[in-house]
């Protein structure tokens, strides 16, 4: 007993178990009474998304504001630790930067994402225009575009800062981001008790966010197995499909960065091998035009999709149901992805980190739905009407399959295996990274280039299936899947602002240092430089 009160007592015990026991909680409520948990989920989203779209989409904008500041000013000259501090090499960067952020959902959504734009009303077809394809490949660079990169890649700078430049936290947590604010209540248990509830309010939020990418695309991978092995569909191959993953990625993290970097590395190669299937075996010139002229649109139309609120609702809701539920949905996952980036974003400058990161997410993510999403477009193009299959209220899963069976047995005997697999690596790259951060959090005082001991690892990784068990059973809708995200996101807004408010007071405390040290320096080199000519007048 002894021995293992010794152990308990350098974790921070809230954040070790009160997000496991609301989430645990969460997920037995949700099994037993899957209706009334369905009503209560869709009545709180439909209140936040309602009332607070319009504050999603301006948080979105200032974050992405807020990124071009931070790159394109003196800030960007500083350099996340010393020196002498050599960053890792580019193209390992850019590698981990992906597959570290992107989880397989994104495979899923590039897929048939665009169907949903494909009939509805929008900003842009608001305007005018006629071209249902260009406006739905639009909308899904918008989603997965600069926005998204920003909220990860503004907070990443920030941790870096605090931890490799300004040496100020023993602790990790978004909680421990808010100390600078926090501090100036004067009231070191007022402070301790925000640090607290900020941390378990950020965990519970990843949790309910990351339950949404596994349950969401669960199915397609269900789907798969069953086509390949000809069996029929049910939740227990569900169950299993989240264990083998949950085997995978948790063997990843306990052998460590190198795990984390050798699994990335895997998952790249089987994804631009998927990459390179579907755009051969689509219609290749189509891809690219359409993917060139989506980005373009994207660019041009910008402002006008970042700050279209629709507010007389004339789109069915179109803002409420994609755009806030995506920048929720990337607003969840900034608990831990950012502190990731951070930590592999050693010795880089803050410029270098927002562009250079901020470019191989965007080159990930539009290669994928460039490729895979006009892979589908071309074969709506010419005939497959895969948009109204979604329309018609079909599976996703079920379309995707049937897509790519139009192009014979030849093309999805390998098909289907790859793009397996390479969910499977995608997920495995992602929540090994996740969970290596998280683990992190538990500790009252860790390093930030310390690793967490393996029993909590494992402890973490079970937990992040508890919710997406309990929503494959619950057995629910695409948009109750959703809700999650957006829920769970809400309250993390607030922390992004008191975490960027943290790093400006930090940022002002580090100039203010630059300038004693430059004076002492100054004031130094004016005192050698009387010494030596006091010298050479006793001398003469």
């Amino acid at each position: 007993m002894k021995k293992i009160r010794e152990r308990l007592a350098k974790f921070d015990k809230t954040i070790l178990f009160i997000p496991a026991i609301i989430v645990i909680a969460l997920g037995v409520l949700i099994t037993i009474f899957a209706t009334q948990a369905e009503t209560v989920i869709m009545t709180v989203r439909t209140f936040i998304g309602d009332k607070f779209g319009w504050y999603y989409l301006l948080f979105g904008l200032a974050a992405f504001l807020l990124l071009l500041y931070l790159a394109f000013s003196k800030v960007g000259k500083i350099r996340l630790g010393k020196e002498t501090d050599k960053p890792m090499k580019l193209g390992t960067y850019g590698i981990l930067i992906f597959t570290s952020t992107m989880a397989a959902d994104i495979l899923f959504y590039a897929m048939h994402e665009w169907t949903y734009y494909f009939n509805s009303s929008n900003a842009l077809t608001g305007a005018g225009s006629t071209d249902q394809i260009l406006n739905s490949s639009t909308y899904t660079y918008f989603h997965w575009g600069l926005i998204p990169w920003a909220f990860y890649l503004v907070l990443a700078v920030v941790y870096g800062f605090i931890f490799f430049t300004r040496k100020k936290r023993e602790a990790q947590g978004m909680g421990q981001m808010c100390l600078p604010l926090f501090e100036k209540t004067g009231r070191p248990k007022l402070t301790n008790g925000l640090k607290s509830t900020t941390n378990i309010v950020a965990v519970v939020g990843l949790l309910l966010g990351t339950s949404t990418t596994f349950s969401v695309t669960t199915p397609l991978m269900t789907a798969i197995v069953c086509k390949l092995f000809g069996i029929a569909s049910s939740p227990v191959i569900s169950v299993v499909i989240l264990c083998i993953i949950a085997i995978i990625y948790t063997a990843a993290v306990l052998v460590g960065h190198k795990g984390i970097s050798i699994v990335a590395k895997i998952t790249t190669i089987l994804f631009s091998l998927l990459l390179a299937l579907f755009f051969i075996m689509g219609n290749p010139l189509f891809i690219l035009e359409n993917g060139i002229q989506g980005i373009g649109n994207m660019f041009i139309n910008f402002f006008s999709m970042a700050t279209w609120t629709d507010p007389a609702r004339v789109s069915g809701g179109f803002v409420q149901d994609w755009t806030v539920f995506y920048w929720a949905y990337w607003i969840a996952w900034c608990v831990a992805t950012p502190f990731f980036i951070a930590k592999i974003s050693k010795g880089r400058t803050i410029k270098q980190v927002l562009l250079q990161g901020g470019t191989a997410g965007l080159l990930g993510t539009f290669a994928s739905f460039m490729i895979f999403g006009g892979f589908g477009m071309s074969a709506q193009a010419s005939g497959f009407d895969f948009a109204g299959m979604i329309a018609s209220g079909a599976s996703p899963a079920q379309c995707i399959i049937e897509l790519i069976c139009s192009k014979g047995s030849g093309f999805w005997y390998i098909a289907l295996p790859l793009l397996l697999l390479t969910m499977f690596g995608l997920y495995a790259s992602t929540f090994d990274a996740l969970t290596d951060v998280v683990s992190s959090f538990s500790y009252k005082k860790l390093d930030i280039d310390a690793s967490p001991s393996k029993p909590v690892k494992i402890y973490w990784a079970l937990l992040f299936l508890v919710l997406p068990i309990a929503l494959i059973f619950l057995d629910g809708t695409n948009h109750l899947l959703q809700s999650m995200s957006i829920i769970g996101a809400f309250l993390l807004t607030f922390i992004m602002i008191c975490i960027v408010i943290s790093f400006f007071i930090e940022l002002k405390r580090h100039n203010a240092k630059l300038n004693i040290d430059e004076e002492a320096e100054n004031d130094t080199t004016e005192d050698c430089v009387t010494q030596k000519t006091d010298a050479r007048r006793n001398t003469t």
